[in-house]
């Protein structure tokens, strides 16, 4: 037994998460012990109304109920729940466990409890979104039908993700950074798995789609710049703080309401936030920040910086601490080359390198700047 293809909606959970009750903000929602089974609830689901008692069992053998998002049927709950009357039941069926997330999105870790349930909550229901267009596919050999089916649900995907896009930039434009506020991580989160989610129903039913030009690479570029510019150019502000530095005063027992820890961004050594998209940030030197144009070599800038942190000791002190991954990050977020271009960081990367420390300037090139007369006993003091 298989659902009508034309009325099937596999969006249902994706589409309540920001358009029904399962908006993040809500504040039920924000109490540990109405989300502690999220993903359990958010399945439950009754697949046969009062049905003959005596019926049950042979109805539920003609059901191949892994097609409501299940790999196996022994990760099925199946409660046959009788009526007052005793001769009737409804059967409901719910989730024995999470699905764990098969692809890969690089996004910041979930900072607190709240949201790590919504995490679990979007990535397990990803993962039984793939498992419905699958049996969608081996169900039915209606070309006409398949392309219904897909393109019902990229229309869907996508109206769902400017929905979550409009609401990430309306809580953002109020100001809160995503240390102060669970559901700006939540709703940052969904945003990229939304992404994801239209480039595979692409991928998958390419077959029975209209060919497009729209890459995930794209819509996250799209989505980056939707952002407020205190994310898409962190660097100019306060970094987020990191994971720990996020709290909650929550107790699964009872109904505490879940506040977030107010503090002041922290530094962190990396923002995870960058992961939007690497390459928006090397189209810094178009915005307001303007680049500082270095007319030398790669290798030679790299050797300056590097004589700063490493080379030069004097009372045991030298004058600048910083690691390869902080000299790296002050190449590429306040460097261009003498054409404007944008640093490779895999190059300066390299440059770094202990083994490729014969690509520097030698000690007596006409290339190497050095520095060692501005660090005498003299100008120190």
């Amino acid at each position: 037994m298989f659902p009508d293809i034309s009325k099937i909606n596999d969006l249902n959970i994706y589409d309540d998460l920001i358009n029904g009750h399962l908006r993040p903000f809500l504040p039920e929602n924000s109490k540990l012990c109405n989300i502690k089974n999220l993903v359990k609830e958010a399945n439950t689901r009754t697949i046969l109304k009062a049905i003959d008692k005596s019926n049950v069992n042979k109805l539920l053998d003609e059901m191949d109920l892994t097609i409501y998002g299940y790999r196996s049927i022994n990760d099925i709950n199946i409660d046959i729940v009788p009526a007052s009357n005793g001769k009737i039941a409804d059967v409901v069926i719910k989730p024995r466990k999470i699905y764990n997330f098969k692809d890969y999105i690089d996004i910041p870790p979930a900072p607190d409890q709240k949201s790590a349930q919504f995490l679990s909550l979007i990535s397990d229901e990803f993962e039984r979104i793939k498992i419905r267009s699958k049996k969608v596919l081996e169900s039915t050999d209606c070309e006409r039908k398949l392309s219904l089916y897909a393109n019902k649900h990229i229309i869907k995907a996508k109206q769902i993700a400017y929905d979550a896009r409009f609401l990430f930039s309306e809580i953002q434009n109020k100001g809160q950074f995503i240390n102060d506020n669970p559901d700006v991580y939540i709703l940052f989160v969904f945003n990229l798995f939304l992404i994801r989610l239209i480039i595979y129903y692409r991928k998958f039913f390419k077959p029975f789609v209209a060919p497009s030009s729209e890459t995930e690479q794209n819509l996250r570029m799209e989505f980056f710049y939707s952002l407020p510019v205190h994310i898409k150019y962190p660097y100019l502000f306060n970094k987020f703080s990191s994971p720990s530095g996020s709290s909650f005063i929550a107790n699964e027992n009872d109904n505490t309401v879940y506040f977030p820890k107010s503090s002041l961004p922290q530094s962190s050594d990396s923002n995870s936030l960058d992961t939007v998209n690497k390459t928006a940030n090397q189209n810094l030197s178009n915005s307001s920040f303007k680049k500082i144009p270095w007319n030398r070599g790669t290798n030679v800038l790299v050797d300056v910086i590097l004589s700063l942190s490493a080379k030069f000791q004097l009372k045991g002190q030298s004058p600048m601490t910083a690691t390869n991954e902080q000299i790296q990050s002050l190449i590429i977020n306040n460097f261009v080359d003498k054409n404007g271009n944008n640093f490779s960081e895999e190059t300066i990367n390299s440059y770094l390198k202990p083994a490729h420390s014969d690509k520097l300037p030698k000690d007596k090139s006409p290339k190497k700047i050095d520095l060692s007369g501005f660090f005498t006993k003299e100008s120190d003091s």
